[in-house]
């Protein structure tokens, strides 16, 4: 009689995390290189926030050299993001890099 293999729910669930966090973090790290290849010698500065399952937020920020000043970077942010998330939404909910497509109307 052939024996059965028995699963723990607990190490698949850790495992899956692991995959989906691994694949978060690949994608973090192109939109980064997108970012930075699309400014290339023009990058100036940059804002970033992260978080986990729990909604415990981590950010980073460097204001560089140019007209953002550090108190302006959060009103900046929310603008930007303001505006992936609009065409996201246009988009039918797919997930687009703004470094990574033209305007249509360019």
């Amino acid at each position: 009689m052939k024996q059965r293999k028995i699963v723990q729910l607990a190490y698949v669930r850790a495992e899956r995390r692991a995959s989906e966090a691994s694949q978060v973090r690949r994608t973090l790290f192109q939109c980064v290189r997108n970012a930075s290849d699309w400014h290339g010698a023009n990058l100036s500065g940059f804002a970033l926030v992260t978080w986990n399952r729990a909604g415990d937020m981590r950010s980073s920020l460097s204001e560089g050299h140019g007209p953002v000043s550090i108190d302006v970077i959060p009103c900046q942010v929310r603008d930007a993001l303001n505006r992936h998330v609009a065409a996201e939404i246009v988009r039918n909910g797919e997930v687009i890099d703004p470094f990574d497509y033209e305007p249509e109307d360019a």
